[in-house]
Formats: C-alpha cells, sequence, structure tokens
C-alpha cells in the first residue's frame, strides 16, 4: 500500500518532551520530541486518554510517560504503552523527519480511523472537549451534557434532577432517613384557638 505523507508540524516548532496536538483524518494525535544517544526523535500516538477521552496534548511529560492532564492516567510517550496498566496502550503511529517536518502516513491513520470512529464533532457543542465514554460512577454525565447543550428546551420546565458528578451510591437513600417523634414542651393549640400577634420589643 503506498504511503500518503502528511506534514503534521514543523520540527524546529517542537519543544523536547512537550506534547503537541495533531489532527489527521478526524484523528487526534499527540507528539512527542526526545533525544536517545545523542540523536533525536518524534513519537506520534492517538492523542486521545483511554480513560475519558481527554486530549493528550494538554498533558504533560514526567519521567518516561506522557501524563493525562485530567485523571493523570499515563502512558510511555515513545510506545504508547500504560506502565501502570500494559494493557492500556495507545495507537502509535509511523513518523518520519524530512525537509525540516514531521510526516505520518495518511493511509495509516484512516485505516485505523475507519476501524476505531471518532465520536468528537467539532461542530457541535464541547466539540473536540465533549466526553462520550463516561463511568459508572457518573451514570448522568450524558444527562448532564444534554442539559449544558440545549438548557431545559427538551426537557420541560423543571426536567430530570440528578447530583453532578456523585456516585449514586454516597447519596442518602430514603432508608437512610428516619423520622422520630419529639416530645412536646407545650401541648400544641387547637386551631380554632386565639393567637396574641403583638410584637413586643424590650422589657415592656
Amino acid at each position: 500500500m503506498p504511503v500518503k505523507p502528511e506534514r503534521i508540524a514543523n520540527w524546529d516548532d517542537l519543544t523536547p518532551l512537550t506534547p503537541v496536538a495533531a489532527l489527521v483524518a478526524g484523528v487526534d494525535l499527540v507528539l512527542v520530541r526526545w533525544a536517545e544517544n545523542e540523536g533525536e526523535r518524534v513519537s506520534v500516538l492517538f492523542g486521545r486518554c483511554l480513560h475519558r477521552g481527554a486530549l493528550l496534548a494538554d498533558g504533560f511529560v514526567r519521567g518516561d510517560d506522557l501524563i493525562c492532564g485530567v485523571h493523570e492516567w499515563d502512558y510511555n510517550y515513545k510506545s504508547g504503552i500504560s506502565s501502570y496498566k500494559n494493557d492500556d496502550r495507545l495507537k502509535s503511529f509511523k513518523a518520519w523527519v524530512e525537509d525540516g517536518g514531521v510526516f505520518v502516513d495518511r493511509e495509516e491513520v484512516e485505516t485505523w480511523a475507519r476501524e476505531h470512529p471518532q465520536p468528537y464533532d467539532r461542530s457541535q457543542y464541547q466539540g473536540a472537549f465533549a466526553d462520550p465514554h463516561g463511568t459508572p460512577d457518573e451514570p448522568y454525565n450524558i444527562w448532564i451534557r444534554e442539559l449544558a447543550e440545549n438548557g431545559l428546551e427538551r426537557a420541560g420546565h423543571h426536567g430530570r434532577m440528578n447530583a453532578m458528578g456523585v456516585p449514586r451510591h454516597e447519596l442518602p437513600a430514603w432508608e437512610d432517613i428516619q423520622l422520630l417523634t419529639a416530645q412536646l414542651h407545650k401541648l400544641p393549640l387547637l386551631d380554632d384557638e386565639e393567637v396574641d400577634s403583638r410584637l413586643v420589643i424590650g422589657p415592656r
């Protein structure tokens, strides 16, 4: 299959060990320039954290790891493999430096994108920063996004009410609430008894 070179960055614009974003065929990529044996190289990885889809170009490098800036998931910036959990690995794309530019094979990215369709619509609310994943701990994340985008327009005046970001099992349940009758210092007045509504200020 012929290579379709696509220039995604200028080599001189890359600061060593500083993540940089690129977009090819609708796929977010992250570039990291690094040195090895007195030579310099560049890694080009899938640019989304596998946890919640955050842009890894917004993260940072710590040691040998590219760290997600949201929840600090780690990926080796050379291989894309997580040192914490080896099963978590970012796709690593072939990249090379030529004529002062960094290139990838667009065909390789397009092939990968067909197998891994990207859910980010940059023309919509939140666009590249949407969180389509969610977690079991935040089951209402999609509903919160709906409210943020459309308000109550599609939900009615009161809409639904849920806790934002608090796991349901950590919220009080009806069975956690106990109602006890209290001893009364004075018996309550009957409905037909008169009540003095005068207001007295001071000792008299």
